[in-house]
């Protein structure tokens, strides 16, 4: 009846085991719902009462059973961290992924809400970092401490390596007509590589003191250290402007330390992202402000006093080189970290993307670093001067 079994509820919210045990034993509807689709695990979850969990649970009430916005008995307990609810329902084989309407996963609010250890019991239980919440997990766990850093890195290698060992037998001659990956180091270990693209060909250029071994899995190319990560960009483009494949990536040695698709191999399969030009994690952002932002920023500390910075000026730099149609408001990238199409990048000629290059080029630490990883959107933009010329050429009027 609606009665007993609203009083069931409430027996579990008022943490009342007598009357909770009483109302089971006779035989209450333990899969009543009551608004919001809530019924007697969840609130069980959002209480910490593992004792009428592990109950419910025997009785055969559905573990899974979501509430009206898709939360779970798991989803909730993570976000109130309960771990010892969590800890039952794992035990008893929750869905460790299943989210709510809005994509929210029970790892991902274990993150909002700053629950590490919580966080750290879904990873270990094979929770799904094979999804953009590696980088939340990677930017919270290891600013919480920092030898997370090497547990979250190796669960998610675990889950590269599962995915891998299904795969066929791959030709890399085959992907390297369509694909490339390029990788940027200094003197970073590299091990993510084979893992996340073992049948990509890769092209990692070695800016450090030391000689990186060559691998089956890619090509090293050695080059001076100047330019920064960004220059390297442009030097790749300049050098093989006639011979891009149809899609190229450019990742910096430790890719995970920002805004990323997971797995990367998502780059190649995207029609289109939150920019305009570009495959890439996109915030709009406004170019004087960030042109003050970092006129304002003390380049004094830290890695940052390596720069040159005395032409700091984003928006002049932007005006100046990009052409004067440039937007306020432009889709911005702060790791320089994305993937382009060959069609796109032939939107200008290699003489531009030379006179590009010469502007970062000079210096190991220039300042324009911190322009390109914002504009690079803008850059492969079709300028107003390229879609005259096209005009020109067709005699059009």
């Amino acid at each position: 009846m609606l009665q007993e079994a609203q009083e069931f509820h409430q027996s579990i919210y008022d943490n009342d085991w007598n009357k909770f045990i009483n109302l089971l034993e006779a035989g209450v509807d333990i899969n009543y719902k009551a608004k919001d689709d809530v019924n007697a695990l969840h609130i069980a979850a959002f209480k910490g009462n593992v004792a009428m969990a592990q109950k419910l649970l025997d009785a055969g009430i559905n573990i899974n059973d979501v509430m009206s916005n898709g939360a779970t008995s798991l989803f909730i307990a993570a976000k109130f961290n309960h771990l010892n609810i969590m800890a039952l329902l794992i035990e008893r084989e929750a869905d460790l992924n299943k989210t709510l309407d809005n994509g929210y996963s029970p790892l991902s609010t274990c993150i909002a809400n700053k629950n590490v250890d919580a966080a750290k019991l879904l990873i270990t239980a094979g929770a799904d970092i094979y999804s953009d919440d590696l980088i939340g997990a990677l930017e919270f766990l290891v600013a919480q401490f920092p030898a997370n850093k090497e547990f979250i890195l190796n669960e998610y290698y675990k889950r590269l390596d599962e995915r891998n060992a299904l795969l066929p037998e791959c030709d890399r001659s085959a992907y390297a007509q369509d694909n490339e990956v390029v990788v940027v180091r200094y003197k970073e270990p590299i091990p993510w590589v084979p893992k996340e693209f073992p049948c990509h060909k890769v092209t990692v250029y070695n800016k450090g003191p030391e000689k990186l071994p060559e691998s089956s899995y890619y090509n090293v190319t050695n080059i001076p250290n100047v330019g920064f990560y960004d220059g390297t960009i442009l030097k790749h483009i300049v050098d093989n402007y006639y011979k891009l494949p149809l899609r190229t990536l450019f990742v910096q040695a430790f890719p995970y330390d920002g805004y990323l698709f997971i797995s990367m191999d998502r780059y190649f399969s995207k029609t289109s992202s939150s920019c305009n030009n570009i495959i890439a994690k996109c915030q709009f952002a406004n170019l004087t402000q960030e042109s003050l932002s970092l006129q304002q920023s003390d380049f004094s500390n830290g890695n940052y006093k390596l720069f040159n910075y005395q032409n700091n000026n984003l928006t002049n730099f932007a005006l100046n080189n990009l052409g004067n149609n440039i937007p306020e408001a432009l889709p911005m990238i702060w790791n320089s970290q994305f993937a382009v199409d060959r069609e796109v990048v032939h939107r200008h000629s290699q003489e531009y993307y030379q006179k590009l290059l010469a502007t970062i080029d000079y210096a190991q630490y220039p300042i324009e670093a911190f322009y390109f990883e914002r504009l690079w959107d803008q850059i492969f933009a079709e300028s107003l001067s390229n879609k005259l010329g096209e005009c020109e050429d067709l005699n059009l009027s």
